[in-house]
């Protein structure tokens, strides 16, 4: 009995202990008080080498890093194995989706984030597993064409030149889609680092592009061949709107009226 003992205390003590606690980390923004909303007119190239691909577009016009409201301009990645992230609309406020037109083809909504300037996300070693929800007010959201996830960039090239942490996530709202509205997005995923650690620094959420468009809602096309074919321009289909209340059912009004009638009859005499 003293042997086994002494085999299992052995066993016990030479088991590896982590030398790094592992945790999650959220960060969050809110977005600005209103949208705002652009028509592309043709090839508008930005940068210079890469073309404007969408016709219209509404989005959050605030998307500095490092302020009130707004995703940290860094992060420390020691010890993190889960990240979720989060954009929110201002309190009171909620995100309105319009469906487009039927001339206009599918609309794209999208959520982007990125970090990684300086920094290396190596250390997180892969995505292991992603999910994305909207907090809904009302509706549906287009659950066939939802999704969220991480990137980390493993391959540095002249698009992307760092091994940075990219965060993406939407869905597309086609002409038959329902309306709906949310006040928040939010993406989480897990990372398989057995030691993850290092501190990574704001990018940009599109590496190809110089604008840092982090919440919106596009649509439109551009041909390489003959420039913008796209319908007219159908006006915001992304708008902020203060969260309405729904109003009481007649079922819930029914209700209400028979506990209220009992109530007064028990306090008779």
């Amino acid at each position: 009995m003293k042997t086994i003992l002494t085999i299992l205390l052995f066993y016990l003590l030479t088991i590896p202990v982590p030398t790094h606690a592992q945790s999650s980390l959220a960060l969050s923004e809110t977005g600005a008080a209103a949208l705002s909303h652009i028509q592309n007119t043709g090839f508008t190239p930005i940068p210079a080498y890469q073309p404007l691909m969408y016709a219209y577009m509404d989005y959050n016009p605030v998307t500095g890093y490092g302020g009130t409201g707004e995703f940290p301009s860094s992060i420390n990645l020691a010890g993190v194995n889960s990240i979720s992230v989060t954009w929110n609309a201002p309190a009171g406020y909620m995100y309105v989706v319009t469906p487009p037109p039927i001339t206009n083809g599918p609309s794209y909504l999208f959520f982007g984030l990125a970090y990684g300037l300086p920094g290396n996300a190596n250390s997180l070693g892969s995505v292991t597993g992603s999910s994305a929800a909207f907090n809904l007010v009302y509706g549906t959201s287009p659950a066939s064409s939802l999704y969220g996830s991480a990137t980390i960039n493993t391959s540095p090239n002249t698009f992307n030149p760092v091994n940075g942490l990219d965060f993406s996530g939407g869905a597309s709202i086609s002409p038959t889609s329902s309306s709906f509205a949310f006040t928040s997005f939010t993406i989480t995923s897990q990372f398989s680092g057995a030691v993850p650690a290092g501190i990574l620094s704001i990018s940009q959420p599109f590496v190809q592009s110089v604008s840092n468009f982090d919440i919106g809602m596009y649509g439109g096309y551009y041909d390489y061949s003959y420039g913008y074919h796209g319908a007219p321009d159908p006006g915001a289909l992304l708008t902020l709107e203060p969260v309405t209340t729904p109003e009481p059912s007649s079922v819930a009004l029914l209700s209400v009226a028979a506990a209220v009638y009992f109530a007064r009859r028990k306090m008779r005499p």
